[in-house]
């Protein structure tokens, strides 16, 4: 479940950086780019060639994510991490299944 959670909580930071009005419009251009790409009929690799037709698109947002993740306005990651918080519960930190720390 890690692994989901931290993808989940990048692309939260793609979410709150594009609602936050402090968010430069290059790093909003970059995160509305890539979400056309994937929203777009025709992107360069057709999403039916299996494998490579997704490979595209994870790609693309990968870069926007780290693109824009340099320099994400301050509270982003915050709320990104309260949203998944009330998503999941608190991240389990000691194997044990409490959620809090031994």
């Amino acid at each position: 479940m890690r692994p989901v959670r931290g993808v989940l909580e990048r692309l939260l930071w793609l979410y709150h950086a594009a609602r936050d009005p402090a968010t430069p419009g290059w790093a909003k251009l970059a995160i509305f780019g890539a979400l056309a790409y994937l929203l777009f009929p025709l992107d360069a690799v057709a999403d039916p060639t299996p494998l490579v037709g997704l490979l595209d698109d994870v790609g693309v947002i990968a870069a926007a994510i780290l693109y824009v993740s340099r320099r994400l306005p301050p509270g982003v990651r915050e709320r990104s991490t309260r949203t998944l918080g009330r998503w999941f519960g608190a991240p389990r930190s000691n194997g044990t299944g409490s959620g809090t720390p031994s």
